[in-house]
């Protein structure tokens, strides 16, 4: 029996429902505690560079595999400041993180296609601030 079918007259079934439902809130809220953690402290170096890669790695594929094979125009969007998003409010600790891994992105992603022919970079970051 699927728990989508659940009847009043089964309340162990209900129980145990909203029991594992009530673990899997626990885990997810302590394995993001235990990710703002890691994020804050030992991790954050590691999670700018890696947003750094992740940049220059999109503008090498834009680069090669979108206008090196003929396209004449293309718009790539640069990251919102997800600093401002709900879930960095609800964090504050790392929004000074979020936002260096944020800008570390957009700025490599701006200097690898600086100069690339046909390439319009989209700035949602700074829209995104204009509007908050």
């Amino acid at each position: 029996m699927r728990l989508g079918t659940l009847k009043k007259d089964q309340p162990f079934l209900a129980g145990a429902a909203a029991g594992a439902g009530a673990a899997g809130a626990a885990a997810g809220a302590a394995a993001q505690t235990a990710g703002n953690t890691y994020a804050a402290t030992t991790g954050a170096t590691k999670a700018v560079t890696g947003m750094a890669t992740a940049a220059a790695t999109l503008a090498a594929y834009v680069k090669n595999n979108i206008v090196g094979k003929g396209a004449k125009y293309v718009v790539v969007i640069n990251l919102p400041d997800v600093s401002l998003t709900p879930m960095a409010n609800a964090a504050p600790e790392t929004k000074p993180l979020i936002l260096a891994m944020t800008t570390t992105f957009n700025k490599t992603l701006q200097d690898s296609l600086a100069g690339t022919s046909g390439v319009v970079l989209v700035d949602a970051f700074s829209n995104l601030q204009d509007q908050v």
